[in-house]
């Protein structure tokens, strides 16, 4: 199987750790901006859920089953258990800047062992679809957790009016 990784995403959030992680691991609903996409959560035990993804791709639908293990505050991971690629796992991180700022990493890889044909989708097709659905991804994450970050009063930040 021929492996490929997933290019490295780095943003910085004006909100505290464990606001914007809360916000990335919401299973329900979809941030404003973030890329058409839904989940379904189908199990739970504790910080492990398999959830059911749907997205639109080319003249279809693509339908993901994964597994997601959340580490509050500091990490989630995705592994792909039933989808057009034979291997995909992705990471989120989040790095206390300071209590008000958190740095999120984004990185991953996809695999295929379908010789010329996989390997061509893998790297043509799907580390460019990865890298823009997740630079929208984190984009409205960024909009809406700050934005969250200075009208709640459970995250409130200092400069909040």
């Amino acid at each position: 199987m021929r492996i490929h990784a997933l290019r490295p995403l780095v943003v910085d959030i004006a909100a505290p750790q464990a606001l914007v992680f809360e916000m990335a691991s919401a299973t329900t609903g979809t941030l404003p901006g973030s890329p058409p996409h839904s989940a379904e959560l189908l199990e739970r035990d504790g910080d492990d859920l398999i959830v059911r993804y749907r997205t639109p791709a080319f003249v279809t639908e693509l339908v993901l089953v994964e597994r997601v293990r959340l580490y509050p505050p500091d990490r989630i991971e995705y592994e792909v258990l039933d989808g057009p690629l034979d291997h995909v796992q992705e990471f989120l991180f989040f790095e206390a800047v300071d209590p008000h700022h958190t740095r999120v990493r984004y990185e991953g890889v996809v695999g295929s062992g379908r010789a010329l044909v996989g390997t061509l989708i893998a790297r043509w097709i799907a580390v460019p679809a990865y890298d823009r659905f997740m630079r929208r991804q984190l984009a409205a994450l960024k909009v809406a957790a700050e934005a969250r970050a200075i009208r709640t009063r459970r995250f409130r930040r200092p400069d909040a009016a």
